[in-house]
């Protein structure tokens, strides 16, 4: 994937990652999945991998920020959607 966008949103419970194409708006694909919930990070992300201890992983790194949310990328939006990839692992 490349040119990938992402937000971060918090359901109350737990904060949850969604990676979509860069053509949609980040506002949009916000109202359509995060009903309510607060979006706490936004951006774009890119991929690369790494050998883990189980084999080969996915590490995604956020960067950047959406202007239609006003909200930027934060570290541990990184984390969210890595881990969000490699839940197998």
């Amino acid at each position: 994937m490349t040119n990938s966008k992402y937000i971060v949103y918090d359901n109350g419970i737990h904060e949850v990652g969604l990676i979509f194409p860069a053509f949609l708006q980040h506002s949009d694909m916000a109202a359509a999945v995060s009903k309510g919930s607060e979006v706490v990070g936004a951006g774009f992300v890119s991929f690369y991998t790494k050998t883990g201890e189980y084999g080969p992983e996915v590490v995604c790194e956020a960067y950047g920020q959406s202007v239609s949310l006003n909200t930027t990328s934060r570290k541990e939006d990184s984390e969210i959607l890595t881990h969000m990839l490699n839940l197998n692992n």
